[in-house]
């Protein structure tokens, strides 16, 4: 009785330090339309990465830290982390996905859509966007993320400095019986977008060459 009870308590406390350690791990989260990464250092090389989809599926993985090379044919001279054949790319703003083979396998393991071609932005911290404002039926965008209720022209450049949030879209853009012009059909799944939050700052600026 007093072995059972000894494993049982050494058992619980090993729970409960991981889930201790855990809650203490400082996360790095980005995210888009299609889903979220979420970083956080284990120690000088290496890094937790942790991909979800908008489906709730997760995985959950290490990759090394690095310093972009040019052998890897990138654009940027900042931070790499290995994840197998490809890896992530720390840019201003967020992170890119890149996969060197042909068989996109950081997309079949993580199951996330268009994971290569649009970019994960920072959702812990300040972000800063030089950018053309699009209007259209479903509101006011730039680089296809939504801002919120402001009085300015579209059309035209403007910087835009704030902070992200990704979150469901409102029933309104589903479409339903009684409201069948909504852009998305399927009502079972849901949908995401970026959105700046309602303190962003925007001051009217040049177009980017």
């Amino acid at each position: 009785m007093k072995r059972w009870l000894f494993i049982f308590v050494s058992v619980f406390f090993l729970v409960s330090c991981n889930a201790n350690a855990e809650k203490e791990m400082v996360w790095e989260q980005y995210g888009n339309e299609n889903g979220e990464i979420k970083l956080t250092e284990l120690n000088d090389s290496l890094v937790r990465v942790v991909f979800s989809n908008n489906d709730g599926f997760t995985f959950d993985t290490t990759g090394r830290q690095t310093v972009v090379s040019t052998r890897l044919n990138l654009d940027s001279n900042g931070t790499f982390i290995q994840i197998g054949t490809g890896g992530i790319e720390k840019v201003k703003n967020g992170l890119w996905v890149h996969d060197f083979t042909s068989i996109a396998q950081l997309q079949m393991k993580t199951q996330i859509s268009d994971i290569y071609s649009r970019m994960f932005y920072n959702l812990s911290e300040e972000i800063e966007i030089t950018g053309r404002l699009d209007g259209n039926s479903k509101g006011k965008t730039v680089n296809g993320i939504y801002l919120p209720l402001v009085k300015i022209m579209a059309g035209r450049y403007y910087q835009f400095k704030g902070r992200i949030k990704r979150e469901p879209y409102p029933m309104s853009y589903y479409s339903t019986e009684s409201s069948p012009q909504g852009i998305f059909s399927d009502t079972s799944k849901t949908q995401y977008r970026l959105c700046f939050d309602s303190e962003v700052q925007i001051e009217l600026a040049h177009p980017v060459e």
